[in-house]
């Protein structure tokens, strides 16, 4: 059996705008609180702050992200959800933070991407099969998930697609 992934209304993908209202108002909380955190217990040792510093990231922008949203994700009524409309895996998460930390690159090219993306997906989202959508969306229809070749930066890059079929597969809702 083909694995069938989750389509939505085109109105239900986040837009740029919003992702990056998302993005800010992490990024916002996630330096407030560790500055406020750090500045309070300035005895702690450069590993306790490192490991601090790793540990609140974990919880809040993937944990939290995954399962309820963060509080950009709240206030903007988004959601996370992989390729077949489920949460998305944890390995999936850390992948996508993994980008967002390694280089703000990478955040230039997601905001360029993201205005030719059909399904208003960021490279790094390609990458893991996350979707970013409407907090009450639901999918209008299932497809096919094939596997298309992407050329970025010179690389070579085997990404999931989801294909819609020309019957529609329409869900019943």
């Amino acid at each position: 059996m083909k694995e069938r992934g989750a389509i939505y209304e085109k109105s239900d993908y986040a837009g740029i705008f919003r992702r990056l209202l998302v993005m800010g108002i992490d990024l916002a909380l996630v330096i407030s609180v560790l500055y406020f955190a750090f500045s309070s217990l300035p005895t702690l040792s450069l590993n306790a702050y490192f490991i601090s510093t790793l540990l609140f990231s974990y919880l809040y922008l993937i944990e939290m992200k995954r399962r309820i949203g963060s509080l950009g994700n709240l206030i903007t009524l988004t959601r996370l959800v992989s390729t077949t409309g489920q949460k998305p895996k944890i390995s999936s998460m850390l992948i996508r933070s993994a980008f967002w930390f390694m280089s703000w690159f990478f955040t230039i090219i997601d905001i360029v991407w993201i205005m030719g993306d059909e399904r208003k997906q960021m490279v790094r989202d390609k990458f893991t099969g996350i979707y970013v959508v409407n907090r009450k969306a639901k999918p209008i229809a299932y497809g096919e998930i094939k596997y298309s070749n992407y050329m970025i930066g010179g690389f070579s890059f085997i990404l999931k697609e989801i294909v819609e079929s020309e019957q529609g597969n329409r869900c019943d809702a």
